[in-house]
């Protein structure tokens, strides 16, 4: 997993996330990322303290992900 390593609030919820990812086992990196990155990213979401974990399904026009629930986001989802 990837997350903007600046221009991000470093908020409660993602610091949470970070934390699941370690406790899973998931490699979590903070990181320059590009709109490139996130066009290319296989899943892709928002943590927010009022929403949790929500997952990007469009940008611009384009369609991310098929709206599948994917499995880093349904393990950290669970552990959340």
């Amino acid at each position: 997993m990837a997350t903007p390593k600046s221009g991000v609030l470093e908020g409660i919820s993602r610091k949470i996330v970070i934390e699941i990812c370690e406790v899973l086992d998931i490699p979590c990196e903070a990181t320059d990322l590009s709109i490139v990155d996130l066009l290319n990213g296989e899943e892709v979401f928002t943590a927010k303290a009022a929403d949790g974990i929500v997952p990007v399904k469009r940008f611009d026009a384009r369609i991310l992900g098929n709206y599948v629930m994917a499995p880093i986001k349904a393990k950290i989802l669970k552990t959340y």
